[in-house]
């Protein structure tokens, strides 16, 4: 039987833990529920099948014209459970600078995951 240990890991230099994946606004959409803050992950593709003909119509024409927080606000909002592939709980200081950089123009709301083992993050071995 394995005693399970707590270790802290103090870096000395910087260090990218990470699998190189990157979660795009037209990815993902933040929920909270319980007091408890999520990134919802979501094929956009699904979503936008299952869209009205006019919804659809309102997506292409948001995206061509560069309007994408409003084409990404648009998408997040048709989203139903059905469409929802993952849900990974977030703090909420990254829930609201989410929040923040989905509503902004400055900043994109690009994601970087830390690599996770059953939605808990880890650091592996290589690191």
């Amino acid at each position: 039987m394995s005693t399970p240990r707590k270790f802290l890991a103090v870096p000395l230099t910087p260090i990218h833990i990470g699998d190189g994946t990157e979660l795009l606004p037209d990815h993902y959409r933040l929920r909270e529920c319980s007091e408890e803050q999520f990134l919802e992950l979501f094929e956009p593709a699904e979503v936008l099948a299952a869209m009205q003909p006019g919804e659809r119509a309102q997506f292409i024409r948001l995206l061509g014209s560069g309007q994408l927080p409003r084409m990404h606000e648009l998408l997040q909002q048709r989203v139903q459970q059905g469409h929802v592939r993952m849900r990974i709980p977030v703090s909420r200081t990254s829930y609201g600078e989410l929040r923040k950089a989905l509503s902004g123009t400055q900043r994109f709301g690009a994601v970087q995951p830390f690599i996770r083992s059953g939605l808990k993050p880890f650091i592996p071995g290589s690191s």
